[in-house]
């Protein structure tokens, strides 16, 4: 079959253990055969309208690319998938190409730039060029997938006119061959016939992949003028997040990773939406925090006149920061992260059955409700320190929270992941910033306030903040450090 495969607008896809159902307008189709389930769920993340046949058929093991092709046409003729023509082969287009001689492109290690009446463009066949960008020039790169997670970082910054072709190269310091060098050229040439004039007013990102298998460039991402150029949307367009291979019932279990990007976070919790925005923002800090050796922060005291000042810190210091979608949030998560890191003393010490706690907390509630299924009760240590701090400790897992209903959910979390899921999947629990599910923010913020107000006349400490916006999310990093 020709063309990326995506599932269909119109039809809905299941799937069980030994069978897969497509329900459209027309009824429900069955598929059956062994361990299907688990074949569809193997390909699933990769249905997205971003790989052909055959490329989406290399995620599975030799042994099931048989099966796999012979499921995808089922598939097809049921109505779940549809195969669009987005691939771009070179060899059916190379007559519309210009000539080396009319674009000024060669495999040499400078890059090219040509010019003719209407446009001037930009050719780089060894990575992005890193000196200063004009808006009226159209910049085509050849890079390798970690110079295109860099590029994609920080996209929105760069010029008007930026077209990308990921290359297969591992890294950018390796040697390329004559004829890769060649093939690259072959590609530019194309790619720039198919221009148009360049407008000011215009914004556009272009990312290609280049398939050596089968000689064609795949589209990965495509931005075009003001109206649609949502950065905010390039995690979904790259199916940044995604799930992992357990059962997301009761809870949900999400990875974040791309072939682009050196961060890969797995996380679990209640709600898919709050997990998958959360986990954006964390892998935003970890790419971030590995792609500069220092940052620049804002620190407050309390103590005597309150003084803010910038401080410089190295980048391995900004990975004990907590880290939220505000301030507030980032504030109040970097208390909590103080105290897990240090032994407080308890002004109150009791034991509860925590399944039978009263909240109006819905997550509270359904956690209770799973841990009854299996426990008649649940005794923890509750405990609460002279600054404020609320702790829960049982079967092995221990909560902190400057909100006692918080401690209690995100115990209740862990234990429910044992419970259900034992020590089959190693993964974290959720990092829990969602304090605006507990608390208004105007509490909350005199909360804050009041803890480390507290903190500051018990230890000599000062309040270290950052932020950075990357993808239209504003990332906020916040920690408690002992004042030398």
């Amino acid at each position: 079959m020709e063309g990326n495969v995506a599932f269909g607008a119109s039809a809905v896809t299941i799937a069980a253990d030994d069978a897969v159902y497509v329900v459209n307008r027309s009824g429900v189709v069955t598929i059956r055969a062994e361990n299907i389930g688990h074949l569809h769920r193997a390909l699933q993340p990769h249905i997205n309208g971003t790989h052909s046949e055959d490329s989406l058929l290399l995620v599975l093991p030799q042994r099931l690319q048989v099966a796999g092709r012979n499921y995808l046409h089922k598939l097809q003729s049921a109505g779940g998938i549809t195969f669009q023509q987005a691939s771009l082969p070179l060899a059916s287009l190379k007559t519309h190409a210009r000539r080396i001689s009319e674009t000024g492109l060669a495999a040499s290690k400078r890059p090219a730039v040509s010019k003719n009446h209407k446009n001037s463009s930009l050719v780089s066949l060894r990575g992005p060029i890193r000196e200063k960008k004009e808006d009226n020039v159209r910049h085509l790169f050849f890079v390798t997938p970690r110079q295109m997670g860099h590029e994609l970082f920080w996209a929105g910054r760069r010029s008007h006119d930026m077209t990308y072709v990921v290359t297969s190269q591992p890294a950018p310091n390796l040697p390329i061959a004559s004829a890769e060098l060649e093939h690259r050229v072959a590609q530019a040439r194309w790619l720039l016939s198919l221009s148009g004039p360049i407008e000011q007013t215009s914004r556009r990102l272009l990312c290609y992949e280049s398939l050596a298998a089968c000689d064609s460039l795949l589209k990965l991402l495509h931005f075009e003028n003001s109206e649609a150029f949502d950065i905010g949307s390039i995690p979904k367009r790259l199916n940044l997040v995604t799930m992992l291979e357990v059962d997301q019932r009761p809870l949900v279990c999400l990875r974040a990773h791309h072939k682009f990007f050196p961060a890969d976070i797995s996380r679990f919790g209640v709600r898919y939406q709050c997990l998958a925005e959360e986990l954006i923002l964390e892998f935003i800090a970890q790419t971030l925090f590995l792609n500069k050796k220092a940052f620049t922060v804002t620190g407050r005291t309390y103590s005597g006149p309150r003084t803010r000042e910038r401080i410089k810190i190295p980048a391995a210091r900004m990975r004990c920061f907590a880290i939220a979608g505000s301030l507030l949030d980032a504030r109040a998560r970097a208390l909590e992260l103080d105290a897990q890191g240090r032994n407080e003393l308890c002004s109150s010490l009791q034991t509860n059955d925590v399944l039978r706690e009263k909240s109006e907390h819905l997550e509270v509630r359904y956690l209770q409700q799973l841990l009854r299924r299996r426990f008649n009760c649940l005794q923890a240590q509750c405990s609460r320190t002279e600054e404020g701090y609320f702790f829960f400790e049982a079967m092995g897992h221990r909560s902190c929270s400057i909100i006692r209903g918080k401690a209690l959910r995100d115990l209740l979390l862990k234990v429910t992941w044992n419970t259900y899921y034992g020590s089959d999947v190693t993964t974290a629990a959720q990092i829990g910033f969602d304090f605006d599910s507990f608390i208004e923010s105007q509490s909350l913020w005199r909360l804050v306030h009041a803890m480390e107000a507290t903190l500051s006349k018990l230890r000599q400490v000062r309040f270290l903040c950052f932020h950075q916006q990357v993808w239209e999310r504003t990332l906020w990093a916040a920690h408690v450090e002992a004042d030398s």
